[in-house]
Parts: C-alpha cells; structure tokens; sequence
C-alpha cells in the first residue's frame, strides 16, 4: 500500500486535533480510539498518475517509481473534518500531473478516530461550532507542505512498516499559507 505521512509539524497539530475531539466525543460517553497509523492511503493515485506496479511485484514501488510519483504530486490539502457512523476523518484532496501532463484530483481521507459502535449523533460539527476561531478550528483547510510517500508493508497481525520511502517538499511558491 502507498501512503503519504505528514511531517511532524503538521502531524502535531492534528494530533491535537485528535486529543481535543477524543475528549469532545468521550464527553458524549461514546467510546472512540485513535486510528494508528496517521497516513493517507494513496494507492489509487499510483494507479492513475501511472506508476503502477508490474505484476507480481507484491512489496510496492521502489525509489525510482516513488520518486515518479512524488514529483507528478502537485498540491495535497485536508478538509474540515467530517464523521459518519464509525470514524471521524479529514477528506483529502491530492492535485498531481497526469502521465499527459494534465493536472488532475484524487479525493481520499485521513481516518483521525474510530467509534467502537456506530453513532448517529454528529460530534465533529457540534466540535466545530462550539471551537469557532480557536486554533484547531483555523487549521483547515490544511496544506501540508511536506510529506513522505513510501510503501506500508504489513509485517505482523497488526503491524505496518514504512519502506523505501521519499521526502517530498512542495514547491513554496505555489503554496498558499494558513
């Protein structure tokens, strides 16, 4: 599986997040963990910036495809967070270049809480509202600056590794600062 993992500076402030709505959802006596690993699956770009794998090749790309595919990746940003029955996550938006050189969007989410039973009862919006100009509530949308892309490979039951992985800075003149 290819994932994206955040820089410490930026995976700080959303485990903040994650502490502050962990302790928001708690209030409400519904039970939440925190989902382990904080990255972004993004598997599905491999496939359509066209990088994909050869077949047979189960450990994922090696440096030069990772690299590949670092490079076509033009902007990634979170959204506001949202829920639904059993998580709360942030929706990614992922801009890269095409094989033509077409500037395209992939959409996947960064999972930051899981209910252990299913709720009904949106806390992230009822959260948000009542923390309105605070910090946490200024951090999105998000633009994540720099990033690792590599290969989570599973090693045990529950137990990933990160391999062969890439630093990816983007460009600063493109970006646009919180």
């Amino acid at each position: 599986m290819v994932v994206i993992v955040l820089h410490s500076t930026e995976e700080l402030k959303i485990c903040r997040l994650i502490k502050e709505l962990s302790g928001f959802c708690a209030r409400g006596e519904v039970i939440v963990y925190k989902k382990v690993p904080l990255w972004i699956p993004v598997d599905e770009l491999g496939e359509k910036a066209g990088a994909n794998l050869a077949d047979g090749e189960i450990d994922g790309y090696d440096k030069a495809q990772l690299k590949l595919l670092a490079e076509r990746i033009t902007n990634v940003q979170l959204l506001f967070p949202k829920q639904d029955d059993d998580e709360v996550y942030c929706p990614v938006i992922i801009s890269y270049n095409s094989e033509d050189n077409e500037q395209k969007q992939i959409t996947t989410k960064l999972t930051l809480l899981r209910f252990l039973q299913p709720v009904e009862k949106d806390f992230v919006s009822e959260f948000l509202s009542t923390n309105t100009g605070t910090e946490t509530a200024n951090l999105f949308p998000m633009q994540i600056k720099i990033f690792r892309l590599g290969n989570a490979i599973k090693t045990e039951r529950n137990s990933f590794e990160l391999t062969d992985f890439i630093w990816r800075k983007q460009n600063p003149s493109l970006l646009h600062y919180n």
